[in-house]
Formats: C-alpha cells, structure tokens, sequence
C-alpha cells in the first residue's frame, strides 16, 4: 500500500506574498501572508486556509504521480538495465513532452544522477541537473524503509525559481530481496513560474500572488 509522506505546508518555513498589507499568522510556522483588502480576522483565516489547502493539493498531485512511475516494476528493470531508450519513453518523456513534470531525474542509490530530462529536451541531459532541488529529499528518503512504498514532497530553490519537488524509489511491486541500499530513487518537480502564480492567484481571487523561499526551504 503506498504511503504519502507530504508535509503540511505550515510546517515548512516559506512565505506567501500577496500585495498590500502584512498578516503574521501565529498559527503556522513561518508563513507570511500579504493580503490585499482583506479586512477583518475571518476573511485573512480563510484566505490562509485557501492558499494552503491550493499549495498542499498540488504537493499530493505530484506525490501521486511520483509514486505512478516510481512503484512500477518495469521501471525499475530498464533503469537497473540501463535501457536508455525504454527509460526515455516511458519516463523521460513525462517532463520532455508532457505537462506531467518539468524536470525529472533519476539517481543512483548514492544520489549521483544516472539520467536527466528536462521539458523540451528530448534526451538525457546530465548537465542539467540542478542538485539543491534533490538533495534534501534524498537525504530524508534514504532512511525510509522500502515497504510501505513512499513519496516524499517539498519545495526547493534554484536560481531564484521555486519548485515543488517530489521523490521516490524505482522498485518493483515485489521487494524480494531488494534493500534501500540498492534501489535507485526518482525526483520530479514542477517549476512555480510566474504564470502558474498568476493562475492561482486568479482561482483564489488574489491580485500579484508569489512565493518567497528563506534559506530552510523544505
């Protein structure tokens, strides 16, 4: 059965930029909320609760996703073979030529990255890689056992640019004999540019919605 280890999105110190006006809110750990004309305690409440609930719902979409391809028996074959080509168009193709992911890549178990796509990029492309977005997810999954099967999510930064990221193991459906030692991972994001801001802002009603990432990001 598989496990979704997502963390709520108060429990991660990030900021939420919305123009006009500061709301500190004491219950969640970190995040700053900058509301514009909400006028009273209530409607800050549930513009809160509204933008976290939107940010946790795209954090399950990609954990969910994540888990389709990495709990796969297949998948886990052609990327221990080494099978560019099966690799590619069955996983590579989901950030190269779908919407599914921007990036995706698969690593070793030591974390070092054995293929990288990329969207529009229709190969593996090593030079790519952007490890801060993997690193601390890979650190946090390598102490989890194989079984249940789990995904992990957060957000990290590159560049200035955030993304949501997510990761998991390639294994197959039937362990056997198979430990965390020796099961290669796979780590998929999408990127939280300024057009997807602007289309959430505008589903929540929020003029100029971004995202601000201190140093502890996820």
């Amino acid at each position: 059965m598989r496990t979704l280890m997502t963390k709520s999105v108060p429990a991660r110190i990030f900021g939420i930029t919305i123009t006009f006006g500061l709301l500190s809110l004491a219950s969640s750990v970190g995040i700053l909320v900058f509301a514009a004309g909400i006028g009273n305690d209530m409607a800050r409440e549930n513009t809160s609760k509204l933008i976290e609930t939107t940010m946790n719902g795209r954090r399950d979409s990609l954990a969910l996703l994540v888990g389709d391809y990495g709990d796969w028996t297949a998948a886990h074959e052609w990327v221990v073979a080494g099978d560019a080509p099966a690799v590619y168009e069955n996983i590579g193709t989901g950030a190269s030529e779908s919407a599914s992911f921007d990036f995706i890549y698969l690593l070793n178990p030591d974390g070092t990255p054995s293929y990288v796509y990329v969207n529009y990029v229709y190969e593996s492309d090593l030079t790519a890689y952007q490890p801060e977005l993997a690193q601390k997810l890979v650190s946090q999954i390598t102490a989890l056992p194989l079984d249940p099967y789990k995904t992990l999510t957060g957000f990290a930064q590159s560049d200035g640019q955030i993304a949501i990221v997510g990761i998991g193991r390639i294994q197959p459906t039937q362990i056997g004999d198979l430990t965390p030692e020796i099961t290669p991972l796979m780590v998929a994001g999408t990127w939280l540019t300024e057009e997807v801001l602007n289309q959430i802002g505008e589903q929540l009603l929020i003029d100029e919605f971004s995202l601000q990432l201190p140093d502890a990001d996820y």
